[in-house]
């Protein structure tokens, strides 16, 4: 079953000793539900500069795997204290990164929160800390 909802993301990256980036922004999708797990489909915001990004989130019991595709894409798994190689393709190149999840936090349901805590690696050196929560609500029309 697939219905309308609205996400709310709230997105932290840190680097060394810099101040944290913080990214928010709020966009309709759909969630919909199987024996697998929730996924989510929403299109990346044209205000942050990813006009034409669509993203796809599948989060099932152990793991949580993001699917960008567009003029940017990308593709990641989020799995706790396992690290994943993970594809990052931009118009200016392509980028393989490592991904080790701290934590997956699920409490999606029809509605609910996830919250994902990660670390991006090149050649196994850490290169940034991340914090995603996503916020997912009815949409009532």
């Amino acid at each position: 079953m697939e219905k309308k909802v609205m996400i709310s993301i709230c997105g932290l990256q840190s680097q060394d000793d810099e101040e944290p980036d913080k990214v928010e922004f709020v966009t309709e999708g759909t969630l919909s539900q199987s024996e697998e797990g929730i996924t989510l489909c929403y299109d990346e915001s044209e205000v942050l500069g990813d006009e034409g990004v669509m993203t796809r989130l599948s989060v099932s019991a152990d793991k949580a795997e993001m699917t960008r595709t567009g003029p940017v894409s990308a593709h990641m798994v989020f799995e706790e204290d396992h690290r994943h190689l993970g594809c990052y393709e931009t118009p200016f190149g392509t980028l393989s990164v490592g991904i080790t999840a701290a934590a997956v936090e699920d409490r999606l349901e029809s509605t609910g929160n996830l919250v994902i805590r990660y670390n991006m690696d090149v050649d196994h050196r850490v290169v940034s800390s991340h914090r995603l929560e996503i916020q997912v609500t009815e949409l009532h029309q």
